[in-house]
């Protein structure tokens, strides 16, 4: 089976999506556990939907994973000491779980981060949940939180994407404007407009690296 290519993941372990809509997690430490409880493995283990649906696609945090499947619904496993995986006990789970709060949502994109997680449902709402210590979740305190969260912005109707950092989030408005929440010099609780563009079609929020796209195909490092 040919796989697409691989998705930039965390130092622990990386994970690849295959032609067919499988996703398969190769993992090199201690995070060995996170799919199937398998340990020194050196070959791929296919992450399974527990309902036999195929995945449309994924996103790997610092030690969760998250998944879209083609019914629009929202995945998660994983360790969870921060709320990232997003169920109440903070143990982590070894197979997927249906993230099933906000009721009968169909989410359109996710994004895993160093302790917290992103996600843009189908009406261009965008949620965030997990370790907030920075104000990365963006709700104007430092508390972690076990349910999605809406992000608030006055004047900011929609959504179009967004991307969970090491301890930042940023994310792209419907008009094309940039904003980011979360770890920096003033931890910003709440989100901030980045500049006065309006032409930023997406973003990518790593470790210790942000990068934007433009609509004209141009790339920023901040």
């Amino acid at each position: 089976m040919k796989m697409k290519p691989i998705i930039p993941a965390d130092k622990s372990h990386v994970v690849t999506a295959g032609e067919d809509c499988t996703i398969w997690d190769w993992e090199s430490d201690d995070c060995c556990q996170i799919v199937y409880g398998t340990e020194n493995r050196t070959a791929g283990t296919e992450i399974k939907h527990p309902e036999d649906k195929k995945w449309v696609s994924v996103s790997v945090g610092e030690h969760h994973i998250v998944a879209i499947d083609e019914n629009g619904s929202l995945w998660i496993c994983g360790r969870n000491e921060f709320h990232q995986s997003n169920y109440d006990m903070v143990n982590e789970r070894n197979k997927p779980v249906k993230i099933d709060f906000p009721r009968n949502h169909k989410w359109e994109f996710v994004s895993a981060g160093g302790g917290h997680t992103v996600a843009l449902d189908e009406d261009g709402q965008l949620w965030a949940w997990g370790r907030n210590n920075y104000g990365q979740i963006g709700y104007g305190t430092t508390t972690n939180s076990n349910i999605p969260v809406l992000v608030e912005v006055e004047g900011v109707g929609k959504w179009k994407h967004a991307s969970a950092g090491w301890n930042c989030t940023l994310a792209i408005d419907e008009n094309g404007s940039l904003w980011t929440w979360g770890g920096n010099d003033t931890d910003q609780r709440k989100p901030t407009r980045i500049g006065a563009d309006t032409d930023w079609a997406l973003v990518y929020a790593g470790r210790s690296k942000i990068l934007a796209e433009k609509m004209d195909g141009a790339v920023w490092d901040f």
